[in-house]
């Protein structure tokens, strides 16, 4: 019997990305990544707190019958359960890792809304996440579409969103339907981790960046610039021998665009031109 929770969540992992979009399980496979990244906790006990707080919103839904699904959300689950986004420090991983997010009832945008989501999949209402750039936001389609933002639990308007776009662009974007584009489960899964490997390269943890980066080559469809991003790592970390052996993986793989190797090639001429140290 297998008993190393590391090994179990790969290989559960591994077999969640082989898995159809309408059938991949996203909170489990966010509990599973905070292990893979480096949290050490169970994945059972928060797949049940998720479902008690489900059972507690079908309850708190059929309590106010009077207003939108998504109002009802906004009332239970900032107001009544405490959930919250972390204003006072944004950038603690725990605000990635889905566990700690359950623990603590603070979180980033993106891990409210894959909470919200969850609740919304145990009970078989369609809350969709919107890839919106710099700011992950939630639709609830029974309602007509209404979008929540679930860092500060707001419903917004389409004025808000392009006021939200012009803040996060810093006036350089105007609103289109691109930026309202349903997410699927990988891409969300992404960009999670994509969240807490930022704040793990602005720290230099080259290994916790690494763990990130093979975990989003799993789950990403489109892996060459994360392949890339892990030779980078091998670099920082001063593994020059595979970094250069990744870096040739690259060139050599026609699927990979032309940009992604042409930065290949640059970082691997890179190497022959140093200087030989004489020890």
């Amino acid at each position: 019997m297998n008993t190393d929770p590391n090994r179990f969540s790969s290989q559960r992992l591994n077999e969640i990305a082989l898995m159809q979009e309408s059938s991949l399980p996203l909170a489990e496979a966010a509990l599973l990544l905070a292990i893979e990244i480096g949290e050490d906790t169970s994945i059972q006990p928060y797949l049940d707190k998720i479902n008690s707080l489900a059972e507690d919103f079908s309850r708190y839904r059929r309590s106010t019958p009077e207003i939108t699904c998504a109002k009802a959300m906004i009332s239970f689950f900032y107001k009544e359960t405490g959930f919250a986004g972390n204003r006072s420090n944004y950038y603690d991983p725990a605000n990635s890792y889905l566990n700690k997010v359950i623990d603590n009832r603070v979180g980033i945008p993106i891990s409210l809304a894959i909470l919200q989501m969850s609740i919304g999949a145990e009970l078989d209402i369609p809350v969709e996440g919107i890839g919106f750039p710099g700011h992950f936001l939630v639709r609830y389609k029974e309602d007509g579409g209404s979008l929540i933002d679930p860092f500060f639990g707001r419903e917004l308007s389409t004025h808000d969103c392009k006021t939200l776009l012009q803040q996060i662009s810093g006036g350089r974007l105007e609103l289109d339907n691109t930026h309202l584009r349903v997410a699927t489960k990988r891409e969300i899964l992404v960009r999670l981790i994509d969240n807490l490997k930022s704040i793990f390269w602005r720290k230099k943890e080259w290994k916790q960046c690494q763990r990130c980066i093979e975990n989003q080559i799993m789950l990403s469809p489109k892996k060459s610039q994360f392949e890339l991003q892990l030779a980078a790592i091998f670099e920082m970390r001063g593994d020059q021998l595979e970094a250069e052996n990744k870096y040739k993986e690259i060139i050599a793989d026609q699927d990979f665009n032309q940009d992604i190797r042409s930065l290949a090639i640059k970082r691997l001429l890179s190497f022959s031109q140093r200087p030989t140290v004489i020890h």
